[in-house]
């Protein structure tokens, strides 16, 4: 009896640590493809800045002054906008 409860006991505990592992692997893998996101939007400004020969920093620097950083959005790739604290939405 006493075998079938350590068992039991550390069975159970091995599939709640897998499931926690599992959900920050998940948020890790999405904060990763988010900041990709980030990076791939920059650049884009950036070279079509080039392409336009215009300063290769123009629509990145607008929002230096607020301090709280920038937010982008793929729909709106000429410039980058000051972080309001919108949350993103994902699924949805």
């Amino acid at each position: 009896m006493f075998l079938l409860t350590v068992g039991t006991v550390g069975a159970i505990y091995a599939i709640v640590r897998v499931i926690e592992v599992t959900e920050v692997s998940s948020s890790q893998l999405i904060a990763s493809y988010l900041a990709q996101e980030g990076i791939e939007i920059v650049r884009n400004i950036r070279d079509g800045n080039w392409l336009e020969g215009s300063v290769w920093d123009t629509g990145l620097t607008g929002c230096e002054p607020t301090g709280a950083g920038c937010q982008a959005d793929y729909t709106n790739t000429q410039s980058l906008v000051s972080f309001t604290g919108d949350p993103l939405n994902i699924d949805g």
